[in-house]
């Protein structure tokens, strides 16, 4: 029963999905978002390699607005066809971009997640470090393994040894969140297949207790 916190890595890889799927959909129904939500697809990222700081004529990068006052803002998806096919054989992008699709898709870069709402830290809470979706973008609840820690009174986070199996819908979550408990620091996505992504991206509480992010049956995995 206890409040469910999410850390910015797990903000930055909720975030990630739940932009996957609205893509993939078109559009998104995202009334109830908390207005003070915000995802920006920005050139900057905490990791050098993977800034990209030009547009493909020349031009400066401008930031992208992609949830901006709780809506979805729709951005047709601009993946790089012209990519020169030498850039594979002259690099080595296994070793300087994360992600790799970086190098090719250029409809997101790096993301900036601000929350305007604060909201204080409960005492005792479930902090969901990071977690990493186990199917490909979809609607509707998803599985998820998450790192958990236990934040309990009088300042103590004691981490929780196993990984645990959850069953939640990314959009459902961001229409939960009450506000930010602090600032937006460096975050960190993990994605096996295209390379771990970073962005930046605060500590968000939710109203949700980690009963309810359990799967249907009761247990966990």
């Amino acid at each position: 029963e206890l409040p469910v916190v999410l850390g910015p890595s797990a903000v930055l890889a909720l975030v990630c999905f739940a932009l996957e799927v609205a893509s993939d959909a078109g559009a998104q129904d995202d009334a109830g978002i908390p207005g003070g939500l915000t995802v920006v697809d920005t050139a900057a990222s905490p990791y050098p390699p993977q800034h990209h700081p030009f547009e493909a004529d020349g031009t400066p990068s401008a930031d992208r607005p992609l949830i901006e006052e709780g809506r979805w803002r729709h951005q047709d998806a601009h993946r790089g066809g012209d990519v020169d096919p030498l850039f594979f054989l002259l690099t080595r992008p296994d070793r300087a971009l994360r992600p790799l699709a970086a190098a090719t898709h250029f409809n997101r870069r790096n993301l900036a997640v601000r929350c305007s709402r604060a909201v204080s830290a409960p005492a005792d809470a479930i902090l969901i470090e990071s977690w990493r979706v186990r199917v490909g973008p979809r609607s509707g609840a998803v599985p998820f393994h998450a790192d958990l820690s236990l934040l309990a009174g009088g300042g103590r986070r004691l981490a929780v040894s196993t990984v645990l199996g959850l069953h939640l819908d990314p959009w459902e979550i961001l229409r939960r969140v009450q506000g930010a408990c602090g600032p937006a620091v460096p975050a960190l996505e993990e994605d096996p297949i295209e390379g771990d992504g970073y962005g930046e991206a605060p500590p968000l509480v939710t109203d949700l207790s980690l009963g309810d992010l359990l799967p249907p049956s009761g247990n966990a995995s």
